[in-house]
């Protein structure tokens, strides 16, 4: 039988997560939210990508771009938010050969009528 080859995190993966201290989760609609997460060593960029689910309620991407921050602005000019609606986000790490490296990590943003 073929074994089927095992991806192994990266270690500088372990401590990748959602920075929840710089990352919003609810925001005041017409504001820009900011999302945000931990440094991995060796990374050259993060690709970030906005979600919302579509009529039939599966995730569709909105959005994706990349950064060499740690934490991703999502401004107006790039999307407009409605209210209702939950917008889910992931980042991942990518290193100099324009690999991904680590698993993604996300969160959810959450538009309410200040």
């Amino acid at each position: 039988a073929a074994t089927v080859p095992q991806v192994t995190p990266l270690d500088v993966c372990t401590t990748f997560a959602v920075d929840l201290q710089r990352s919003v989760t609810s925001f005041p609609n017409n504001t820009e939210p900011v999302v945000a997460w931990t440094a991995v060593q060796g990374a050259q960029l993060y690709r970030i990508t906005l979600y919302a689910p579509d009529n039939f309620g599966n995730l569709q991407a909105l959005f994706d771009g990349y950064t060499d921050q740690t934490n991703y602005t999502f401004t107006r000019d790039l999307y407009t938010f409605e209210v209702g609606t939950q917008y889910g986000w992931e980042v991942y790490p990518i290193d100099n050969l324009n690999q991904q490296m680590c698993l993604s990590r996300g969160g959810e943003l959450s538009p309410f009528t200040p």
